[in-house]
């Protein structure tokens, strides 16, 4: 099961979980619309909280501050299908629960099926907003949203088209989005009017989507024209001035070159009223004239120096290179310093002194270093030699981010496919932040890779409050990937003290009417520890409900990972008691294990009527041998289950197949009992259980059917007998009563739900209706006391009635 939260403690070697169940994504649809409240626990856990683990791929993932000391986390997500690309975002709070008013696994602000890579700018009144290009269209769009998890007025459910023009470029659409600091956002993107030209635009927009003075929806042209039939920018990247403007760096493959086809780098300015500042070209020998010899920069960073300029570093190659040079320009492109070594160029942000923090990889070496240079491009005390944090090479992405006086940097690297997270916090002075250690510290290292998503290496990191800040990535430890997050504090990364485990529920759905007596709850405890040394006598549900007196205690491999878990059981009303009477309902489960606290939830969502075939009404023949299809609910995934009936429309129950792999169908031999009151079920399947008790696992139990009796019409055109029976379950609630029947013609016919005493409490016209079974609602708005009622079903001169409970 993909829990809320997915622990893994930092444990080298720890198993990799295989998960038996996700959120489904059809009844996930029907809970993003309600408004739910944070979680029922606080507090960040080893290897991060999970964000989003709703079924499918969770991509693209960045984070941005909402001003209160809490975070929005936007991701692209294909939940709905691996071709169809929607846009989901939350909000995390600083004690690591969601905000309220955002829904467990994420609020959709675009399911156009569409949506390309987002970029997320805090809009700075608490809200977010969100810009990303239509990956089919290659039209703009801008989505806005409240820190409640409210749509903006004005701002249609998938989007606000942005009327830009949406002229495609081979390669498709580079696109970025900054925050200009005034509530708006600068936009920078590829267009190709010419068939062997492409060109780089740029413009400004408020809040609203509107076009900030002094730009047009049809923005800047900057930059060169990259002529170039494949990708003509190696390098782009977007950065906004905190005096206004914004910094443009680009390295544009161009083919019109004297010496034949050259990746040039070029640094640009535009302010913010829309004037555009000196076109830098950056070269070993100054950025105006013509470099000796055919060089080319394939590497670069920049960061604005805080008073309208900006530092830059790059690196040459050709037969100038390999070389790392770096410089300080005004905001009018004048030199500030001159030319000088840079001692690595992959990441840069300024130091708040006018200098420069560069972090990267070094010339001919596989360590990141993090070093600091001065206005002048001087080394200041402490920093002549740089920061090693980290010689572990094989790295991923990285990036940094400046907190107050010190340098927060985060990074992934490891084997393919087994990346962890790091983090290493480095003072102003060029020693460790009291805390930190050499080579950093571990963030996450779960099972599968931990990948910082940020685009260009910038999104992955937001500040918080308090001198800490918030890093989101992309994890695969669950076998696909979701969205992690984790807290960063001033010594190093907040994690609470309990441990955090995992938990399966069933059934599914909890209601008090319903097949089964008891809930279950599966609970594997993380690696070093063992199910054996959970308390049971501390387990609580959802904080009141302890394990049942009557509980047996089981100890099984349920997902079949290897890993064992502890099976308990729970009144099942009494957890229904507990559960909120809207929205997704979270079970959490809090205990022990050996002496340690430990929290575990999951989210029950799933879709009762599970089976396909039989269909309600079906008459099966004695001795006959049927295919038996199922779905499971949705969102789960290859988990054994166990096939079971019930000739007594579910008052005794009996195994057909114990243990059937998920997605599979049963061929079924038809017993030679004749019954109009035929139901089969499927359950999370345990060996060795009773029927009885598998069903207490139930997760769908098919309308009911005949065997060789009265009710419906078998395949052969037999006549179909006026029938009367209500669905299961029986005793039903009083807030929707359905009966199922069935026609012997096309005549009109009447259905009453009449009283002990007589009097009818409610009745359906059946006009129109062809002969054959069907399905009546009846006292769908409630208002029924609870008793024995009868339903009475007439067709001409013949009537039938059945007898049944209703309780409130």
């Amino acid at each position: 099961m993909k829990p809320l939260v997915q622990p893994h403690p930092l444990h080298p070697g720890a198993p990799m979980r295989v998960r038996a169940l996700t959120l489904g994504s059809v009844a996930f649809l029907f809970a993003i619309l309600l408004v739910l409240p944070s979680l029922a626990w606080a507090g960040w856990f080893m290897n991060g909280n999970a964000a989003c683990r709703a079924p499918g791929e969770q991509v693209d993932v960045s984070i941005v501050p909402d001003g209160s000391g809490g975070s929005f986390v936007v991701w692209r997500d294909l939940r709905r299908a691996v071709g169809l690309s929607d846009l989901y975002a939350t909000r995390l709070l600083a004690d690591g629960t969601r905000a309220a008013g955002w829904p467990v696994e994420g609020l959709p602000l675009s399911q156009s099926g569409a949506v390309g890579r987002p970029w997320a700018v805090a809009s700075g009144d608490g809200g977010l907003m969100v810009f990303w290009v239509d990956s089919q269209t290659f039209a703009k769009h801008m989505q806005r949203v409240d820190g409640a998890g409210v749509i903006a007025a004005g701002f249609p459910v998938d989007g606000m088209l942005l009327p830009i023009p949406a002229g495609g470029a081979p390669g498709g659409v580079q696109f970025q989005a900054v925050g200009d600091g005034a509530g708006g956002a600068y936009l920078m993107w590829t267009a190709a009017p010419f068939f062997n030209s492409q060109q780089l635009r740029l413009t400004r927009v408020s809040g609203t989507g509107a076009p900030a003075p002094g730009f047009s929806y049809d923005g800047l042209e900057i930059g060169h024209n990259a002529f170039s039939f494949g990708r003509p920018w190696v390098h782009l990247r977007l950065v906004s001035d905190p005096t206004g403007g914004a910094w443009i760096s680009e390295i544009a493959q161009r083919e019109d070159e004297p010496r034949g086809s050259s990746d040039l780098g070029f640094q640009q300015k535009v302010n913010g009223d829309g004037s555009r500042g000196r076109d830098l070209r950056l070269v070993p020998d100054g950025h105006d004239g013509t470099p000796d010899g055919h060089a080319f920069v394939n590497r670069m960073a920049g960061a604005p120096d805080g008073s309208g300029g900006a530092l830059v570093a790059w690196r040459i190659g050709g037969p100038l290179g390999p070389a790392d040079f770096m410089r300080h320009y005004s905001s009018t492109g004048a030199d500030l310093s001159s030319l000088a070594p840079a001692p690595v160029v992959d990441a840069a942000i300024a130091d708040g002194t006018g200098g420069v923090y560069l972090f990267g990889a070094p010339l001919g070496s596989n360590r990141l270093e993090l070093h600091r240079r001065g206005a002048l491009g001087d080394t200041p005390a402490g920093w002549a030699s740089g920061t090693v944090v980290s010689a572990s090479g094989s790295y991923l992405a990285f990036e940094l981010i400046r907190l107050g006086s010190r340098v927060l940097a985060c990074w992934s690297s490891g084997a393919a496919g087994a990346q962890d997270l790091f983090a290493a916090s480095v003072e102003a002075d060029g020693t460790l932040t009291p805390g930190w250690t050499a080579g950093g510290l571990g963030v996450a290292n779960a099972a599968g890779m931990q990948a910082l998503a940020g685009a260009l290496n910038a999104g992955g990191i937001a500040p918080g409050l308090d001198n800490d800040a918030f890093v989101a990535w992309q994890d695969t430890r669950s076998g696909g990937s979701d969205v992690y997050v984790a807290r960063l504090g001033a010594n190093g990364p907040i994690v609470d003290a309990r441990i955090e485990a995992e938990l399966t529920v069933a059934p599914r759905r909890v209601e008090r009417l319903q097949h089964g007596h008891w809930f279950k709850a599966w609970i594997e405890p993380p690696a070093p520890y063992d199910a054996h040394s959970i308390d049971v006598a501390s387990l609580l549900v959802n904080g009141s409900v302890a394990v049942a007196a009557r509980s047996r205690i089981k100890f099984v491999d349920h997902d079949r990972d290897g890993i064992m878990e502890l099976l308990v059981r729970f009144e099942r009303d009494a957890v229904a008691a507990t559960l909120p009477a809207t929205g997704a309902p979270v079970v959490e489960l809090t205990g022990t294990i050996a002496g340690l606290p430990f929290v575990a939830a999951d989210t029950l969502l799933g879709d009762e009527h599970a089976l396909v075939t039989p269909e309600a009404g079906m008459r099966l023949n004695p001795g006959t041998v049927t295919r038996l299809a199922w779905r499971l609910p949705e969102g789960m995934r290859s988990t054994p289950v166990a096939v079971l009936a019930s000739l007594d429309a579910g008052r005794s129950w009996e195994t057909i197949a114990a243990e059937i792999p998920a997605g599979s169908s049963l061929d079924w031999n038809v017993p030679n009992r004749r019954s109009d009151h035929v139901l089969i079920a499927i359950a999370m399947a345990d060996p060795g259980e009773t029927a009885d008790q598998l069903m207490d696992g139930v997760l769908g139990v098919s309308p009911e059917f005949a065997i060789g009796s009265t009710l419906g019409v078998d395949g052969a055109g037999s006549p179909v007998a006026l029938a009367i029976r209500c669905s299961t379950p029986n005793p039903q609630s009083s807030r929707s009563v359905r009966v199922d029947l069935a026609l012997a013609s096309d005549t009109p016919a009447r259905i009453e739900l009449v009283d002990l005493s007589g009097r009818t409490r409610c009745s359906e016209e059946l006009n129109g209706l062809a002969a054959g079974t069907h399905s009546v609602i009846l006292a769908a708005r409630g208002g029924l006391p609870s008793g024995i009622y009868f339903a009475r079903l007439r067709q001409g001169d013949k009537s039938v009635t059945l007898r049944l409970t209703i309780l409130d």
